[in-house]
């Protein structure tokens, strides 16, 4: 038995006016292991959801979103689907799609509070893992979750370069990428300030 329905969504600005549908990921093509590769597109005001997806436990009152939350239980269940018609208006201006330009300094803590939304969501997801005897490798990718954020977090809060270079060479078992990218962002922030005004004005 599906444990999680999704739909599409007329895309609606602040004043009402309808621009176009938005589709959500057709989940039926999702399992765990693809999921563990890229999350899919989806929102959390679209979704239906059964009883006993509820019934796994509570989430934690510190979860931001809970729509790859419950995805995941449901992944791990009876499986999703998504009905390929919008069912609802989905109106624009709420927390999840703030306006995208960005000064240096607001760019950055956007980045330390997505930072601590991963670290409660794959905690929350580990929770859970228990209750669903997931497998190992989906264990393991919520772990690295955790540390990712943990590294993003504190690379960001960090003040001195030394600082940056120390948790820079600690840090274990975090795709390197990631370690690349928040390291040169919070290290050359010189360079990134005027890119970033530039990318405003344009």
């Amino acid at each position: 038995m599906i444990d999680l329905v999704a739909c599409d969504a007329f895309d609606m600005t602040e004043t009402g006016e309808i621009i176009k549908v938005k589709n959500s990921a057709v989940l039926e093509n999702w399992d765990q292991n693809k999921w563990l590769k890229r999350r899919p597109f989806i929102f959390g005001a679209g979704h239906m959801v059964t009883r006993r997806l509820l019934d796994i436990g509570p989430l934690s009152p510190d979860l931001p979103y809970e729509d790859q939350c419950f995805l995941f239980r449901a992944l791990h269940m009876g499986g999703a689907a998504t009905i390929s018609s919008p069912l609802f208006y989905h109106r624009r201006g709420g927390l999840s799609q703030q306006d995208t330009k960005d000064g240096y300094e607001s760019k950055t803590q956007k980045l330390i509070n997505s930072a601590k939304n991963s670290y409660i969501e794959a905690t929350q997801m580990l929770t859970d893992s228990k209750v669903l005897g997931c497998a190992n490798n989906s264990v393991q990718a919520l772990q690295v979750q955790k540390r990712t954020a943990i590294f993003i977090k504190n690379m960001l809060e960090a003040d001195s370069f030394v600082q940056k270079i120390k948790l820079f060479c600690i840090a274990k078992n975090i795709p390197w990428h990631k370690k690349f990218r928040y390291f040169q962002f919070s290290t050359l922030s010189f360079f990134h300030r005027p890119v970033m005004r530039l990318g405003n004005l344009y």
